[in-house]
């Protein structure tokens, strides 16, 4: 299972290795309404995906967090092209690689301890990088799991509630 890609080139790279192993993917749509919206960059992978013989499933945007959370944790694998699609496979505990097109994201991996996942944009090649990635995750979950517990994660939006609410008194 794996969410929304940046970019259709990567449909060939999801697509050999998926493909021979029998892995029905699941594009999900993190973020609906006009602005910014993934459903073209969904549609494009379902289309791309469908015609190379892919099975696969689109997830809509859904306004409840915790519908998508429950889709996420049916996913036995993840690739995260969004901050907030990282943060629900980590909440999830689903084993991910993450497509760091900003830094906010390069930022999450470290603080969850999942630097492995990461794709270097930045270096050439680097879709052949997500393809070896994704075929290790695939054979060794574990690896591409975070490393900071849930509860971290917890206590620490916890503090920063009452470090709000703290702020409007």
């Amino acid at each position: 299972m794996i969410v929304t890609l940046s970019g259709a080139f990567l449909a060939k790279e999801v697509e050999k290795v998926v493909k021979p192993k029998g892995i029905k993917v699941h594009l999900f749509e993190f973020r609906g309404g006009r602005r910014e919206s993934d459903g073209e960059l969904v549609s494009l992978m379902e289309r791309e995906l469908g015609v190379a013989g892919v099975k696969v499933e689109k997830i809509s945007y859904q306004q409840d967090p915790l519908t998508m959370l429950r889709y996420v944790q049916r996913c036995h694998w993840f690739v995260a092209s969004r901050f907030h699609s990282s943060v629900f496979a980590y909440l999830a505990q689903v084993p991910q690689i993450i497509i760091p097109y900003h830094q906010k994201l390069v930022d999450f991996a470290f603080d969850i301890g999942l630097e492995v996942g990461m794709v270097p944009l930045e270096r050439p090649g680097w879709p052949e990088v997500f393809r070896n990635k994704l075929l290790s995750m695939i054979s060794e979950p574990e690896r591409f799991t975070a490393r900071v517990p849930i509860t971290w994660a917890c206590e620490s939006a916890k503090q920063n509630f009452e470090f709000l609410e703290m702020s409007i008194r």
